[in-house]
C-alpha cells in the first residue's frame, strides 16, 4: 500500500513541478517520470493517462515513448485506466486520428473513443472529413 501512495505522490510532484515551470520543456525528467509511472498501480496509471496528454506538446523528443505508453494504457486490464487513456486522445493526438481508430476501434470502449473523436472534431474543423470518416467507421463496425 505504501508503494502505491508513493507512486501517486511522485506523480503529483512531477505534475506540480511541470505546472509551475516557466519553460516546461527544460524539465524533461518530470515527463520521463510520468511516462515511467505508466507501469505502476491502477491509481498511478489513471493519473498518467491524464498527465501524458497534458504535457505531451512540451516534450517532442519524448513523444514516441509517451504515445507508446499511452497506447499501452488503452489496453490495460482495468476499465477505468482504459477509459481515462481514451479520454486523453483529443489533447494527445490531434493529428493522428486514423492511428487512434486503428488501435482502439476494436475495443469495447467504442463510446469513449467516439466521444473523444467528436471532441477533437469540435476543436479542429480542418480535420472534419477525417474525423467524420473515423467516427462512421466506428459506428459501422
Amino acid at each position: 500500500m505504501t508503494d502505491a501512495v508513493d507512486d501517486v505522490d511522485k506523480l503529483c510532484d512531477c505534475c506540480e513541478k511541470l505546472n509551475e515551470a516557466q519553460d516546461k520543456s527544460q524539465n524533461w525528467e518530470y515527463q520521463e517520470g510520468i511516462i515511467a509511472a505508466a507501469n505502476g498501480n491502477v491509481k498511478a496509471k489513471q493519473l498518467v493517462a491524464q498527465m501524458i496528454p497534458k504535457f505531451f506538446k512540451y516534450f517532442p523528443e519524448l513523444s514516441e515513448q509517451a504515445l507508446d505508453q499511452h497506447f499501452c494504457l488503452c489496453d490495460d486490464d482495468d476499465l477505468g485506466v482504459r477509459v481515462q487513456a481514451i479520454r486523453g486522445f483529443p489533447l494527445l493526438c490531434k493529428d493522428n486520428l486514423a492511428k487512434i481508430v486503428d488501435v482502439l476501434g476494436d475495443n469495447v470502449e467504442r463510446d469513449a473513443v467516439y466521444k473523444a473523436l467528436m471532441t477533437l472534431l469540435r476543436q479542429d474543423i480542418k480535420k472534419e472529413a477525417e474525423a467524420e470518416h473515423c467516427c462512421w467507421s466506428l459506428i459501422l463496425q
